[in-house]
C-alpha cells in the first residue's frame, strides 16, 4: 500500500495531544504492516521537526508560504499544493491524522477527527477557519475516525454526518508508561525539575477550556480542609500561560504552586509514578489519553465528568463537576483514603492495559481496507 499521512501537529518542537497520536499511529504503522509510508510536510513550517518526531519515515518536504493567515494557509495547503502532490505521487490511500485532509477524486481519504472545540469558543478568526475546514474535510473523505463516541457524536449533531460514516477507534497507550521504582523517580525529579515535595499533578497545556483557574481556587480551598501536597501544572506555555501566571500570583498560590511548561514525554511516567493523583478538570476535550497513562502508571486519577473523561476514566477515577468547587474539594480530598484506592488502582491499571498503539492502529489499517474494498 502506498499511504500518505499528514499532521501539522509534528511541526512544532514540542509535541502533545494530536502529535502524540499521529507521532505513535506513523511510527507503529511501520511496524506491523508492510507498506509505502510518506509523511507531508509544509517547508518552512519548522521543517526538521517531523524528522525529529518520526525517525525513519519518509518526509515529503513541499515548500509552502506559512506566512499568510490561518485560512488563506489552510486553503493553499490543503486545496492546491497537497492535493496536487498526492495525486502526483498516485497514492492508495492518503490519512488526514490532524482533523483536515484535502479534497481529491484521484486518491481515497481518511481523516480523524479529534475534539471540535472551536465549534464552541466563537472568539477568534481562527475559530471560522477551522469551522470551514473540517466541514469541508469531513464531507469529502471517504471515512472519517472519531476518538471517541463522545466526538463522534459532536459530528453527527453539527455537521449532520451519517453515521455509517464514522468509526470510533480510541487511542492507545505507550508501553513506556508503568509504574516507575519511587526512589528512581523521586530522583530524577529532584535533580532535573527541583521537586523535593508530594504533590498533585495536572498535564494539560494551558487553554481557558482547560479550567486551570477553576482547579487553583479549588486546590486553594482544599488545602484550608487538609490537603497538604503541592500542586505541579505540566503544560505548554503560550499566550494564556501569562494569564495563570499571574492569577498565582495575585491569589498568593505561589506557596503551594509550581508551573513546569513543558515536561517530554520520556519524563512522565516518573511523574505519574511518585505524584499523589493526576488532577483533570477540563471542560472540553475529544478523548483524554493523560488519564489512562497515569492509570498505567498506577496513579489515582481525578477527572472532570464533562465531554469524552467520563467515557474514558469510567469509573477507574474519582469523577468531578469542572463547574462545582466543592465537587473538586471532595474529590481531592479523597486522595488520601487509601482503603478506597487500593482496589481501585489495581482495576484501573488493568483496565488501562487495554488500550494499546498496536490495537489503535490495527483499527485504523481496518478503516483502510473498507475504503479499499479488502
Amino acid at each position: 500500500m502506498r499511504l500518505g499521512v499528514e499532521s501539522l501537529a509534528l511541526s512544532s518542537k514540542n509535541i502533545s495531544g494530536i502529535g502524540i497520536y499521529s507521532q505513535n499511529i506513523i511510527s507503529t504503522l511501520l511496524t506491523i504492516e508492510n507498506m509505502d509510508l510518506s509523511f507531508y510536510n509544509p517547508y518552512f513550517f519548522n521543517g526538521n521537526y517531523p524528522k525529529k518526531h518520526l525517525p525513519g519515515v519518509k518526509v515529503e518536504n513541499i515548500f509552502a508560504p506559512i506566512f499568510l493567515n490561518s485560512e488563506k494557509f489552510d486553503k493553499i495547503w490543503y486545496d492546491d499544493l497537497l492535493k496536487n502532490r498526492i495525486e502526483k505521487d498516485s497514492l492508495d490511500l492518503f490519512h488526514g491524522l490532524s482533523s483536515f485532509c484535502p479534497y481529491s477524486e484521484k486518491v481515497p481519504t481518511v481523516v480523524t477527527i479529534h475534539d471540535l472545540h472551536p465549534f464552541f469558543e466563537k472568539n477568534n478568526f481562527y475559530t471560522s477557519s477551522f469551522e470551514q475546514r473540517v466541514s469541508r474535510s469531513v464531507r469529502s473523505a471517504n471515512r472519517i475516525i472519531c476518538v471517541s463516541e463522545f466526538t463522534k457524536s459532536q459530528l453527527k449533531e453539527l455537521l449532520d454526518i451519517s453515521d455509517d460514516k464514522i468509526d470510533v477507534v480510541y487511542e492507545g497507550v505507550n508501553p513506556m508508561f508503568y509504574p516507575r521504582d519511587q526512589k528512581q523517580s523521586a530522583d530524577v525529579l529532584r535533580n532535573k525539575y527541583n521537586i523535593d515535595e508530594q504533590f498533585v499533578v495536572c498535564v494539560s497545556d494551558f487553554y481557558p477550556r482547560k479550567n486551570h483557574l477553576f482547579l487553583l481556587e479549588s486546590f486553594a480551598a482544599a488545602r484550608k480542609k487538609g490537603l497538604n501536597y503541592k500542586l505541579i501544572l505540566v503544560g505548554k506555555k503560550n499566550d494564556y500561560f501569562n494569564k495563570i501566571r499571574q492569577f498565582i500570583n495575585d491569589r498568593g498560590f505561589s506557596s503551594f504552586v509550581k508551573i513546569l511548561g513543558y515536561v517530554y514525554s520520556e519524563d512522565m511516567p516518573y511523574f505519574y509514578s511518585l505524584a499523589e493523583a493526576l488532577v483533570y478538570p477540563s471542560l472540553y476535550e475529544g478523548f483524554g489519553l493523560p488519564l489512562l497513562e497515569a492509570m498505567a502508571c498506577n496513579c489515582k486519577v481525578l477527572n472532570s465528568d464533562s465531554s469524552s473523561l467520563k467515557e474514558i476514566s469510567l469509573d477507574h477515577g474519582v469523577s468531578f463537576d469542572p463547574k462545582d468547587k466543592e465537587s473538586l474539594i471532595s474529590a481531592l480530598l479523597s486522595i488520601n483514603n487509601q482503603n478506597f484506592w487500593q482496589d481501585k488502582l489495581f482495576k484501573a491499571r488493568n483496565y488501562a492495559g487495554n488500550f494499546t498503539w498496536e490495537k489503535t492502529t490495527q483499527t485504523t489499517l481496518g478503516v483502510y481496507r473498507k475504503v479499499l474494498g479488502k
